[in-house]
């Protein structure tokens, strides 16, 4: 009969214990995640000729079959200006000198919690979709004024395509980079997690 130690039933006893704290770290994140966490506000890079913001949402959805990994959805709600330097016109012909608006930005992928604070994200920029909000604030030049004219009218024309192409780029610039949600922590519904290189982030949960 093989007699252990003191020490050495302490070492057996601590590697159970960091077997068992392995498994159950990253579960218990997925646990801790799942559910939809709204963020703040943040600014398109103005690189991409947009003067505008999104506030994300993230949806996050365990497999039944899997304690550690689901489906995730990132909303959007995109709010711009966009001047216009195409040829881009309205129903009536007339080309705006720009429009404000509004969109919903939504994309789906997969997720996976690889231990205690750490989760990978892989989506699928096939299934973005933009919904541009049906009315805008349009100005137009107006010659024999130095202001020009705003007019609230539905969206319509090249205008629709030209939002709709130029918010698309700006959320695929967005959520095409992101492959890792970083030192999460949650606590008091509230979530705080590192997403890109230096951007920390705070999101709260939704009811």
């Amino acid at each position: 009969m093989i007699r252990l130690s003191g020490i050495g039933l302490a070492a057996v006893a601590a590697g159970s214990f960091f077997l068992v704290s392995c498994g159950e770290s990253p579960s218990r994140l997925a646990s801790d995640i799942e559910g939809t966490w709204s963020g703040a506000p943040e600014q398109f890079r103005r690189q991409l000729m947009i003067d505008g913001q999104f506030t994300p949402a993230y949806q996050f959805v365990r497999n039944s079959d899997s304690k550690t990994s689901g489906v995730v959805t990132q909303t959007s709600q995109v709010a711009v200006i966009l001047p216009f330097t195409t040829n881009a016109t309205d129903s009536a012909g007339n080309t705006p000198v720009s429009v404000t608006t509004s969109a919903l930005a939504t994309v789906t992928g997969v997720w996976s919690a690889v231990d205690d604070d750490d989760i990978m994200l892989s989506f699928d920029m096939n299934t973005l979709k933009i919904d541009v909000d049906p009315d805008a604030e349009y100005l137009y030049a107006d010659p024999r004024l130095s202001t020009d004219i705003p007019r609230v009218q539905p969206i319509d024309g090249n205008v629709r395509s030209a939002v709709t192409a130029l918010v698309k780029k700006g959320m695929t610039d967005v959520v095409g980079n992101i492959r890792e949600i970083e030192d999460v922590k949650v606590k008091d519904g509230m979530m705080r997690c590192e997403i890109g290189k230096h951007n920390k982030l705070t999101f709260s949960k939704v009811p």
